[in-house]
């Protein structure tokens, strides 16, 4: 039943992206909100657990872009802010679940490497979404720590710089010269 239960979660979130992509949002909102129901229903003590939360916080982003391209940013920084917690709890999973495994094959190794990857990635993507909420917000000082945040997420996972990083990079320069902020130093930097 949870595997069912996932794989209807994910299928839901697929057809809400698809909904966002015609710009139908109320039918969007809708697949978008039944995979959250559904992801929900899935118990911790399943083995789908983790990817539910990785389904959660799928939908919740896909919902925080409906209400961003509404026009309602604050309902859309509460969507992300709920997938940031997502995807912490689902970090949270991962290295408990592979702490507790005895690694016996290099094979494993790169599993484990390939998954937290991957999900740091995902959750450095959400923060920098949070740090571009909190800008159009005027939350210029929320925003650089986010944006910082995502920085170091990057980094700690991919020390190259490649087109994302650049684009995160140029958020947060752009918010360090902020006239509020007035780092121009740190900016050029």
């Amino acid at each position: 039943a949870a595997m069912r239960r996932f794989h209807t979660a994910r299928l839901l979130v697929n057809i809400g992206a698809v909904h966002i992509r015609r710009e139908c949002y109320e039918d969007a909102m809708s697949s978008l909100e039944l995979s959250i129901r559904s992801s929900k229903l899935i118990p911790e003590k399943s083995v789908h657990y983790y990817r539910s939360l990785e389904v959660l916080s799928d939908a919740l982003e896909n919902l925080g872009l409906v209400y961003y391209k509404e026009k309602d940013l604050v309902i859309s920084l509460a969507m992300y802010n709920d997938a940031l917690d997502a995807r912490r709890a689902c970090l949270d999973l991962l290295e408990q679940k592979w702490k507790s495994r005895l690694i016996k094959s290099k094979d494993e190794v790169r599993k484990i490497n390939e998954e937290k990857f991957a999900c740091k990635m995902e959750l450095a993507s959400t923060v920098q979404q949070i740090a571009l909420l909190e800008e159009r917000q005027g939350n210029i000082g929320k925003a650089i720590e986010r944006c910082e945040e995502a920085v170091a997420l990057r980094k700690e996972v991919s020390p190259e710089v490649d087109e994302s990083s650049l684009t995160l990079l140029n958020a947060l320069g752009r918010l360090y010269s902020h006239r509020s902020v007035g780092w121009y130093k740190e900016a050029l930097n």
